[in-house]
C-alpha cells in the first residue's frame, strides 16, 4: 500500500506547504541556489570560488531559523500523513463473509487465516449450516484441519476419566469462530479445570448466530436424549441483542413473537420488503433496542432453568462481552471499528444500551463484559469474535463462577 500512498502523499502535502511556506516567510524553498556552481567535469575558476567564499562570508541568509523548520515541516506532516493511513486502513489479511480481518487482530496466531478460511469457505460447497425447521438452522457435519464437527457438535480438547461433564450452548462465539477446536472457550475451560486437578468434559453446542430461544430448545431436546450432565453453560448477550436490532430494523415489534437472527441475504430481504409494505422507518435507538432484547431472552432463560431443576442439573447463564464493551484505546480496536465500518465515537452509547439488556432482563445473567478491561493486547477481530488469548480469558472468567459447582460434582 506504501508504494501508492507515497507519492500520492508527496505531491499533495510536499509541495502545496512548501509553497505556503514561500509565501509565508518569503524565501523560494524550491528554487535552486542562485550563487554559481561548478559540475563535477567543470570546476569553478580560482577567482569565482573566491568571489563565491567572500560572498558567502559578507552575506548572511535571512531568518536562519526559519529556513530550518519550513524545511523540515513537509517531511515531518508526510510522514505523520504516512503513519495515519497506514493505521486506519489495515492491509486485509482474512475476511468473515466480505469484512476485512487485520493480522494485527491475531498476534501469535499465524493459522487464524486458515482458520477463518475454513470456517468461512470461499468455495461454493463447503459451508458447514443446513437449514432446519425447529432451530432454524444447524450445524453439519464438517472435517477439516481446524474444524470439526460431528452430530451438531464441535470438537472439544479432552482429557483422561473426566469426573464431571459440562454442556455448554452459545452463538458462534462458544462454537469458538476464529479459533481452532482445541482452543475454543469449551477446549480452554477444560484445559484450564484439568491444570486445578478437576477433570471435566464440556461438549459445545455453541451454533453460529444462535440467540439464547434456541440453544435453550436445544438444550431442552438434548434432556430427553442424552444423559443428563452435571452442569449446563449458557453464553449469550451478542445474537440476543443482533435479534433485537433486526426487529427495530425491520418493525418487527411484536414482543410475543419469537425472531432470531436472520443468517441470509435472501432472508433480509424479504424483512425488508415486509417492512417497506408496512410504510415502516427505522429509528436507531440503542436503549429502545435494548427494550426489544429483553422480554424473548428473560422468556429462554427462565425455561431453561425450569427444565433443568425438573431434571436435577444445575444451569449458569452468562453475558458476554463484545467490541463496544472493550476500552476504545486497547491494541487494534481502532482498526476493528475501521474495518467494520462503525462509528467508535457510538461505542459507549451501545456499550451502555447492551448493558442494559442483561440487567433490564431481571433474570441475573453473570456479566463478563468486563474481562477485557484490562488486556495489553489485540483481542476482537470483529464486532464480535476473539482470537484464542480471548477464548482463554474468557474462559478463566467462567471457571471462577462455575468452580465450586464442578468441584463439588467431582466429589
Amino acid at each position: 500500500m506504501l508504494w501508492f500512498v507515497l507519492p500520492i502523499t508527496l505531491w499533495v502535502v510536499v509541495v502545496p506547504v512548501s509553497w505556503a511556506l514561500n509565501k509565508l516567510v518569503g524565501i523560494d524553498l524550491l528554487a535552486p541556489p542562485s550563487r554559481p556552481r561548478g559540475s563535477w567535469s567543470t570546476p569553478l575558476p580560482a577567482r569565482a570560488r573566491d568571489a563565491t567564499r567572500l560572498a558567502q562570508r559578507d552575506v548572511r541568509p535571512r531568518y536562519p531559523a526559519v529556513r530550518r523548520v519550513a524545511r523540515i515541516a513537509p517531511v515531518v506532516l508526510t510522514a505523520m500523513v504516512l503513519i495515519y493511513a497506514t493505521r486506519s486502513a489495515p492491509e486485509p489479511w482474512g475476511d468473515i463473509a466480505g469484512l476485512p480481518v487485520s493480522e494485527a487482530s491475531f498476534p501469535g496466531e499465524p493459522w487464524g487465516d486458515e482458520v477463518l478460511d475454513q470456517q468461512f469457505p470461499k468455495q461454493a460447497g463447503r459451508g458447514y449450516i443446513a437449514p432446519q425447521d425447529r432451530y432454524g438452522w444447524v450445524l453439519r457435519n464438517h472435517r477439516d484441519q481446524y474444524l470439526n464437527i460431528s452430530n451438531g457438535i464441535r470438537r472439544t480438547y479432552a482429557v483422561d476419566d473426566p469426573q464431571v461433564t459440562v454442556w455448554m450452548f452459545g452463538g458462534s462465539v462458544t462454537f469458538g469462530l476464529g479459533q481452532r477446536d482445541d482452543h475454543t472457550i469449551a477446549s480452554e475451560l477444560v484445559r484450564q479445570a484439568d491444570a486445578e486437578g478437576v477433570p471435566i468434559e464440556v461438549v459445545n453446542f455453541g451454533v453460529t448466530a444462535y440467540a439464547n430461544w434456541q440453544e435453550t430448545q436445544l438444550f431442552v431436546d438434548q434432556l430427553r436424549t442424552r444423559p443428563r450432565p452435571d452442569l449446563v453453560v449458557f453464553l449469550d448477550g451478542i445474537n440476543d441483542w443482533y435479534a433485537a436490532v433486526e426487529r427495530n430494523t425491520y418493525g418487527l415489534t411484536d414482543l410475543d413473537s419469537v425472531v432470531l437472527r436472520s443468517i441470509t441475504e435472501d432472508q433480509r430481504a424479504d424483512r425488508a420488503r415486509r417492512a417497506a409494505r408496512l410504510g415502516y422507518q427505522p429509528d436507531y435507538d440503542p436503549l429502545g433496542i435494548a427494550a426489544l432484547a429483553v422480554p424473548q431472552y428473560r422468556a429462554g432463560v427462565l425455561i431453561a432453568r425450569g427444565a433443568a431443576a425438573a431434571a436435577g442439573v444445575d444451569v449458569v447463564h452468562f453475558w458476554q462481552p463484545e467490541l463496544t464493551t472493550m476500552p476504545v484505546d486497547a491494541p487494534t480496536v481502532a482498526d476493528v471499528f475501521h474495518n467494520a465500518n462503525m462509528p467508535i465515537e457510538f461505542a459507549d452509547e451501545e456499550a451502555a444500551a447492551y448493558r442494559e439488556s442483561m440487567t433490564s432482563s431481571g433474570v441475573d445473567p453473570i456479566d463478563l463484559t468486563h474481562v477485557f478491561d484490562d488486556v495489553d493486547q489485540p483481542i476482537f477481530f470483529d464486532s464480535a469474535h476473539t482470537n484464542e488469548a480471548g477464548a482463554r480469558l474468557q474462559a478463566t472468567a467462567i471457571l471462577a463462577h462455575i468452580r465450586p459447582i464442578i468441584t463439588a460434582a467431582a466429589g
